[in-house]
């Protein structure tokens, strides 16, 4: 996991190419370019916004077990782009 300011986030997802970003503000880059994205409270809601594999769907706050089950998620679909 690596950290970076949302104004680098696009060139980060760029140059590392993660399979999983959290992010503030969504971009056409992470929303293009990453196999899954989390969107933390847009617009300061209490909700999340998650894809996984392009398919979007928005959650009330899912706690910790909640992100957790995405990377597992998110893993599985890797795993699964590999073969």
């Amino acid at each position: 996991m690596l950290p970076v300011e949302p104004e680098d986030l696009d060139g980060a997802v760029v140059q590392r190419v993660p399979q999983l970003v959290l992010c503030s503000r969504l971009s056409e880059v992470v929303e293009t370019r990453c196999l899954a994205w989390v969107l933390l409270y847009p617009y300061g809601e209490a909700r999340v916004v998650i894809s996984l594999a392009g398919r979007r769907h928005t959650v009330p706050d899912p706690g910790v077990n909640g992100l957790l089950r995405v990377v597992a998620q998110t893993e599985v679909l890797a795993r699964d782009e590999a073969h």
